[in-house]
C-alpha cells in the first residue's frame, strides 16, 4: 500500500491542493489567492527584465516590486472575496460537491482572465506606452474592429 505522502499518479492540482488540504474549506480560496501572487510576480519580472534599459534609467524601480506585490495582493484579495462571501453558504459537508465546484470554476475563470491581461501588456505597452487601462477595456466592445487591426497589424509580410 502507497503511503499516504506518495506523490506518484496525482496530478499537479491534486499535490498543490494536498499542501493546502490543512486550510478545509479555504484550500481552493489559499490556492487561488497564491496563484494570482504567482503569475503577477512572474510577469512584472519579466515586463522589468524586457523594458530594463528604461527601468534602470529610473530612481525608483527598486520599488516597482513592493508597489507590484501591494496591487497583487489588491488583487488577489477582490478574486477571493465573492467565494469569502460564499463560504458561511455553501462550504460545509452538505454541500461540499458545489462549493468544490464552484471555487473551481471561479478559479479558473479569474486565472484566465488574470493570464489574458498580463499576456496581452506587452503588446498594449508597445502600442501605447502604457500598461492596459480604461482604453483596453473600450477595445474590447469591438472584437472585430480590434482583431482585424490586429490581423493587419501582425499579419507575417
Amino acid at each position: 500500500m502507497p503511503s499516504p505522502h506518495s506523490f506518484k499518479n496525482h496530478s499537479l492540482p491534486e499535490r498543490v491542493y494536498r499542501w493546502f488540504s490543512w486550510a478545509g474549506a479555504y484550500a481552493p480560496l489559499l490556492m487561488l489567492f497564491f496563484a494570482i501572487l504567482l503569475v503577477g510576480s512572474l510577469s512584472r519580472a519579466m515586463l522589468v527584465a524586457w523594458q530594463f534599459d528604461r527601468v534602470a534609467d529610473t530612481s525608483v524601480w527598486p520599488s516597482i516590486f513592493l508597489h507590484g506585490l501591494r496591487v497583487d495582493l489588491i488583487m488577489a484579495g477582490m478574486a477571493v472575496a465573492p467565494l469569502v462571501l460564499l463560504l458561511p453558504i455553501l462550504g460545509h459537508r452538505f454541500s461540499w460537491t458545489v462549493w468544490k465546484r464552484l471555487t473551481g470554476l471561479w478559479s479558473l475563470i479569474v486565472v484566465f482572465v488574470f493570464l489574458f491581461m498580463e499576456l496581452s501588456t506587452p503588446t498594449f505597452i508597445a502600442e501605447y506606452d502604457t500598461r492596459p487601462n480604461r482604453l483596453f477595456i473600450e477595445y474590447l466592445d469591438y472584437p472585430k474592429e480590434v482583431l482585424s487591426m490586429l490581423w493587419e497589424g501582425y499579419l507575417p509580410p
